[in-house]
């Protein structure tokens, strides 16, 4: 698997784990999931407690419904559901000019990112529209490590495949061959 995103690579594509079948369980387990990152800090010790030590990576709380969309020209249909990752990080600046600790809200970042959930043939994969590696791995963190498996090689390109794809797009006049054209 990648686990580097491409230069100028808009989103990620993550197959989810086995065990996730459907949609429906994405919804009860995996959309019910928190994470609370440490706030790093010698003066600030972790408790689930005290929200001031950590900050909190959670998904956006009315998520759509399942959506079925057919593929053009086949019998195949992809189930997708929308949502949004919310991630809270810190900003530079912790410190005040007394070198205190700042109180959360003055010290808080907030980064939301859409992930788009599809099932296709009782897999389930998600799709996270960022580039930004960061975003990447607090996304990650949030859908649990042990929730994610190898990207199956049918589902990655190299950038010499996309190149070539790109070449025959140009000098074909958008045919790349008789069922496949790109408008």
């Amino acid at each position: 698997m990648n686990s580097q995103l491409e230069k100028n690579q808009r989103y990620t594509l993550i197959k989810m784990d086995s065990k996730y079948k459907n949609l429906d369980q994405i919804k009860n387990d995996v959309l019910s999931q928190q994470h609370k990152e440490p706030f790093k800090s010698k003066l600030i010790e972790f408790s689930e407690d005290n929200e001031e030590s950590y900050f909190l990576y959670k998904w956006y709380e009315n998520s759509g419904e399942v959506v079925e969309c057919k593929i053009p020209n086949t019998n195949e249909t992809v189930k997708y559901l929308c949502t949004e990752a919310i991630c809270e990080f810190s900003t530079r600046k912790i410190k005040d000019d007394n070198n205190k600790i700042l109180p959360k809200r003055d010290r808080l970042n907030i980064q939301k990112t859409e992930v788009i959930f599809a099932q296709k043939n009782n897999q389930v994969f998600a799709i996270l529209m960022t580039f930004d590696n960061y975003e990447l791995k607090r996304i990650k963190k949030l859908l649990q490590m042990s929730n994610i498996e190898p990207l199956p090689s049918e589902y990655q390109i190299v950038p010499s495949i996309f190149t070539w794809l790109f070449y025959r797009y140009i000098t074909e006049k958008e045919m790349i061959d008789n069922n496949i054209s790109i408008e």
